[in-house]
């Protein structure tokens, strides 16, 4: 596995290779109105969107950066090669990781996010879908993902983390959601602490 080190935003820390990516988030998600269940349904909740790798993992969509290329740009490029959509609100830098594994190459890690509205993320994963289905891609389909812990049950968030991805991968999200301050600070202690027991080596954050 990766050893991950935060970086300034932005700083590629000599990397030998970098890798840029993108979500779109909804701050005024209602996501349990797609399941129908009555003491949920009208919930609000921030949301946003990950990638169903075919790696059976999960991860944002994106990859990596070209030569010459900048950070912003190789984001937009790989989100529209991978979804076929050409996003071309503004976004903004959530953070950045120098990753290093065990051959010792490096490869620094950046995550793009836009807030939008929830209607256009569920229009967005109708027409990711879509691509996917007329091309060869990577993906295996997208995830909404609803920023909820129930009490006394493993599932929603503290399940995401514990998934298979990539470790930047999840500091990227637990990142995301202090930026937005899409939970409760509580909330953010706990879901590092469930990251945290699933990495074999700590991230250094100086």
């Amino acid at each position: 596995m990766d050893r991950i080190e935060k970086l300034p935003l932005g700083e590629t820390g000599n990397a030998d290779t970098h890798s840029a990516f993108l979500t779109l988030c909804s701050s005024a998600a209602t996501p349990f109105k797609l399941a129908s269940h009555p003491n949920t349904m009208n919930l609000i909740c921030p949301t946003f969107l990950m990638q169903c790798r075919d790696d059976g993992g999960t991860g944002f969509f994106g990859g990596g950066v070209d030569e010459g290329e900048s950070l912003k740009a190789g984001a937009l490029r790989e989100f529209y090669e991978e979804t076929g959509f050409r996003f071309q609100h503004p976004v903004e830098l959530i953070s950045s990781y120098l990753c290093t594994n065990a051959a010792g190459k490096t490869r620094s890690s950046h995550l793009f996010a836009a807030e939008v509205s929830f209607e256009f993320l569920l229009d967005m994963v109708v027409q990711i879908t879509s691509h996917m289905r007329r091309e060869f891609n990577e993906s295996h389909g997208t995830k909404l993902v609803a920023t909820y812990i129930k009490p006394g049950s493993d599932r929603g968030m503290p399940y995401l983390m514990r998934t298979p991805m990539p470790p930047s991968a999840g500091e990227h999200v637990l990142d995301l959601i202090g930026h937005y301050k899409f939970m409760k600070p509580e909330e953010q202690v706990f879901l590092r602490d469930v990251f945290d027991t699933r990495l074999p080596t700590p991230v250094y954050r100086p």
